[in-house]
């Protein structure tokens, strides 16, 4: 998977997450949320760019990602 997508821009990140919305339109809300909440979190709770001198990006995804988790438990 190409990951990069994650430490986009945060509009940019926003555009990819309707998105995949829109990919999985046929599933319920509720639904949705559990496990997009699931996939980020996993994603999380691991290093993403393993890479010297990709701190910069790690850390704009992290960012992308948690600001994500907040909005869906919202």
């Amino acid at each position: 998977a190409d990951l990069f997508v994650l430490a986009s821009k945060p509009l940019d990140y926003l555009v990819y997450v309707r998105a995949i919305r829109q990919e999985y339109a046929a599933v319920p809300d509720q639904l949705w949320r559990q496990g997009r909440a699931q996939v980020l979190e996993q994603l999380v709770s691991q290093p993403i760019f393993s890479l010297p001198g990709q701190e910069q990006l790690e850390a704009l995804a992290r960012q992308n990602m948690k600001d994500e988790l907040w909005t869906i438990a919202s």
